[in-house]
This record gives C-alpha cells, sequence and structure tokens, in this order.
C-alpha cells in the first residue's frame, strides 16, 4: 500500500504492522512533532494561559505555558539529574571500569594545581557554619568506626611511634620525659578540679613539642625537625596544640602582638627544663586555692598559637 507523506509528499509503502504510518522517516516524524508543539504553544499564548512556578534545583520563580515543566534552564535540569540514584549508580559503574585511569588523572590535576587547590580548601573549611561542622565531625567519627577508617589510624598511628622512635637520641633521659608525662596529667586534674567549682567545662592538657618532629618554621615557614627530648616537651592545651599543628613558635617576639606568647630565645637551658615544668605544677597547686592567681598562671606558661599569632 503506497501513501503520501504529510510532511515532505514523498511516496512510501506502508504494510503489515506499519500499514497506519504517516510520515515517511523518523526525520518527518520529529518535524511533525515540532509543528503540533508550536501550534498548541500558539494557541496558549493566545488564551494567556501562563503558569507561575517554582524550579525545584535553584527554587527562583519562573513563568511557563507547560504544566509539566519543574526547571527554570537546562542547567538546573543537569544539575538536578547528577544526584538522583540512577546517575550515582552509573558514575559508580563508570568509576569501577576505569579506576586507574581516574586516579591517575586526579593526581596530576593536584601536581599541575596544588596551591589553587590548597587555597581554595583552606578558604571552605574557614567558612563553615556549625553545623556543617558538627556534620563533618560526625561522618568522620563515623568512617573511623569502620575497617578502613581503623585500618587508618592504625596507620597513622604506626608512623607517628616510628618517627618518634627514630628521633628520639641515646642520650635522652626517659626519667625526665616520664616525669612530664606525669606533671601534665596532675596539672589536668587541678584545672579540672577548679573548672568544676566554677561551673565551667573541663579541658584536657597534652605533651607538646615545641619545636615539631615534622614541622614548618613560624617566620618562613621553611622545614624543621625537632628531637623528642625532655626539654622539648611541654603541657599545653589540647584545643592549642590541635591548632598549632606543625608550626613552630616564633624565635623572637613578634612586633604589634598584645598578647604574651611563647619564644625560643625565652626558653629556658635544658639544665633548668625540669624546675620550669614543675613551677607549672605548683602554680597549679596554688591556682586551686586562688582562682585570681589560676587565670595569671594560665595565661603565663600555656603557649599561645602561632597561627594566631600569623594571622
Amino acid at each position: 500500500m503506497e501513501k503520501n507523506c504529510s510532511i515532505c509528499k514523498k511516496t512510501f509503502s506502508a504494510t503489515g504492522k506499519g500499514r497506519n504510518k504517516k510520515y515517511c522517516s523518523k526525520a518527518c516524524i520529529r518535524k511533525a512533532a515540532n509543528i503540533s508543539s508550536t501550534a498548541w504553544r500558539e494557541r496558549n499564548l493566545n488564551r494567556n494561559v501562563v503558569l507561575k512556578k517554582e524550579c525545584i534545583q535553584c527554587t527562583k520563580p519562573f513563568e511557563t505555558i507547560f504544566p509539566n515543566k519543574k526547571f527554570c534552564s537546562d542547567k538546573c535540569r543537569q544539575k538536578f539529574n547528577q544526584y538522583t540514584e540512577r546517575a550515582k549508580l552509573a558514575d559508580r559503574k563508570k568509576y569501577a571500569s576505569n579506576r586507574e585511569l581516574y586516579k591517575k588523572r586526579s593526581k596530576l590535576r593536584y601536581v599541575l594545581n596544588r596551591e589553587e587547590l590548597l587555597e581554595k580548601q583552606k578558604i571552605y573549611h574557614a567558612n563553615l557554619s556549625e553545623e556543617q561542622k558538627i556534620r563533618r565531625r560526625k561522618s568522620h567519627n563515623a568512617w573511623y568506626k569502620t575497617p578502613k577508617g581503623r585500618a587508618n589510624s592504625r596507620q597513622t598511628n604506626q608512623k607517628k611511634r616510628r618517627l618518634i622512635r627514630i628521633q628520639t637520641p641515646k642520650w635522652n633521659d626517659k626519667a625526665k620525659t616520664d616525669e612530664i608525662f606525669r606533671i601534665t596529667a596532675k596539672i589536668e586534674e587541678s584545672f579540672n578540679k577548679n573548672l568544676l567549682k566554677n561551673n565551667m567545662p573541663k579541658v584536657k592538657l597534652n605533651v607538646d613539642h615545641i619545636i615539631p618532629l615534622q614541622g614548618k618554621t613560624f617566620e618562613e615557614g621553611a622545614p624543621v625537625s625537632g628531637l623528642n627530648v625532655w626539654y622539648n616537651l611541654m603541657p599545653t592545651l589540647e584545643s592549642d596544640n590541635k591548632q598549632k599543628h606543625k608550626l613552630c613558635p616564633p624565635s623572637k617576639r613578634v612586633e604589634g602582638a598584645k598578647t604574651n606568647h611563647l619564644t625560643l630565645d625565652k626558653l629556658p637551658l635544658p639544665k633548668h627544663w625540669m624546675r620550669f615544668v614543675r613551677l607549672m605544677y605548683s602554680g597549679a597547686l596554688k591556682g586551686e586555692k586562688d582562682s585570681s592567681h589560676y587565670k595569671k598562671m594560665r595565661k603565663s606558661y600555656i603557649e599561645v598559637n602561632p597561627r594566631n599569632l600569623k594571622s
């Protein structure tokens, strides 16, 4: 049976299942669909049928004549479809089939744009809200409970122990280092007694390496490596120790800094170091009796962060 296409006016044969065909090819079918949609649009525009909607992705208001339209633009539609379960499964399959290629590509990208990526990361972490920080902390804690997280923490702790073992010389006095750890625990206990009396939250103290085992200098950011010896250890607040991270204190007092801070030129000699640490403990015991002395003592010996001084 021969028919004439209503779009291109060509003759074509329609037999069997295709006897009800109206168009000769897929191109003509698409043209017919476009013609019908434009005609439908013109009819609705003439009737002034305009719907006010809100975009699912960006929540911006937009006007349309199509009742099923959900997005204000193609970009929003593409973004929304990226995070669907179907798209995620497709991405996982693609990554699993080309895992090595993606790893090489990401390493190369990091090497070429290292400084730029680190700056972006710093800006992102600085602008995090409290809710985001709590969410990230919870996700990190949950990950460390998984087999991979436990293996990673074991590996990092093993590296730390190995580093301490390498950087502990034979002439180090182990009795003095053990005493510093004992004094730190006693200072923490006396601090918390005073804080509980005043209905304040407890604090935790760490034994900090003043010159980090693998760190950077305060002034230039040059790599520096300290030793695990008794005169490089000092009790400090855990919060300050975490923020300080791997930054070495300044060699001299920073000009313009209002707060008292630790400087390497003012540290006592190794032979007087244990006396210096014991004075901290005696000050903490005095602080239990007198709260004003506790505040002075806390400011006098606890190290102020080099990071805060630099900013």
